[in-house]
């Protein structure tokens, strides 16, 4: 009896989010499944325990590339496995059409929203900034756009009012490792894809978050605080600006009651009377850091101390 033809794929995914799919992917994948090549960024500086998508396919053994996508050398190397399809989670770049057209099935993404709501790469972070209570996963063609292929699936996804980026990332994960199951044994067992177009009005395209973006506005509300706090929480963490040093603040426990404003041995409050339900946030990490998001600096938490004293 001659043998199936294996199910050839290419993933091209990055960071934690990235890992976690390719692991949980691996042990529970059918044979007639073979992810042949993955493709992530280059490793950078804040890797401290190398490229986490790396380090995943080492462990494995599968054929991990980190190309210049300047150059389109690496598209020779997709076109030498003949993927079946390429699917791509978390990757954070226009895809070009030479790209799309190397698959023979075709070329899809695992979205992290509920499009057409927020398209772009960071939807994540907008989910936390506007304080929504929902969003989800969407699986859909790519095209040459931003998010704005047919979509074929969606799975919805709750935002608790602890979550932060972290969590949420994690939870998002795990929702896209179920639907890309199904969508993949659909494919072995030879049923047919069904998609529908998006619908374009309804769209909201949502620009990339940078570090830049994470200054603290001590005008807005409590509640607005709480939310920016955790949209960039544990990534570069949110941050006041003092004296041309930025102060980062992570690890936040927002509090409905209004406390006093304190400097402690392990954490920080900060608090001002407002409307939108909470009136206190505590501080367990303070640093002026980037790479390191758990961190109390007390000399940092009094200038963030004086400076709020300063205003409330």
């Amino acid at each position: 009896m001659m043998e199936k033809k294996k199910l050839k794929v290419v993933l091209l995914t990055i960071d934690k989010a990235g890992q976690i799919l390719i692991e949980r992917l691996l042990g529970v994948l059918p044979s007639s499944v073979s992810i042949e090549l993955v493709i992530t960024r280059e490793t950078r500086n804040y890797d401290f325990n190398g490229n986490p998508v790396v380090n995943a396919c080492k462990k494995a053994n599968i054929n991990c590339i980190q190309p210049d996508f300047q150059e389109e050398d690496y598209l020779e190397e997709i076109k030498a496995v003949h993927p079946d399809i390429i699917l791509i989670s978390n990757f954070h770049k226009i895809i070009k059409k030479e790209l799309i057209e190397l698959s023979k099935i075709g070329t899809f993404n695992l979205h992290s929203s509920l499009l057409p709501d927020l398209r772009g790469g960071t939807s994540v972070i907008w989910a936390l900034k506007k304080g929504l209570n929902r969003t989800g996963v969407t699986l859909h063609y790519v095209t040459e756009g931003v998010d704005d292929g047919d979509i074929i699936t969606q799975k919805p996804v709750d935002i608790d009012f602890w979550d932060t980026q972290g969590s949420l990332y994690e939870k998002i994960t795990v929702a896209k490792f179920e639907v890309l199951m199904k969508f993949l044994f659909d494919i072995v067992e030879g049923h047919e894809i069904v998609a529908k177009p998006q619908d374009h009005e309804k769209a909201k395209y949502l620009p990339k978050r940078k570090d830049s973006d994470g200054l603290i506005d001590i005008n807005t509300s409590m509640l607005q605080i709480y939310n920016h706090l955790r949209s960039f929480d544990p990534w570069t963490g949110a941050y006041f600006e003092l004296n041309g040093q930025k102060v980062r603040l992570r690890n936040v426990i927002p509090v409905k009651e209004k406390l006093m404003t304190k400097v402690d041995d392990s954490f920080l409050t900060i608090a001002k009377e407002c409307d939108s339900g909470i009136q206190s946030i505590i501080i367990q990490s303070v640093t002026d850091i980037v790479e390191k998001p758990v961190m109390y600096n007390k000399e940092l938490a009094q200038k963030i101390f004086d400076f709020w004293k300063s205003h409330y």
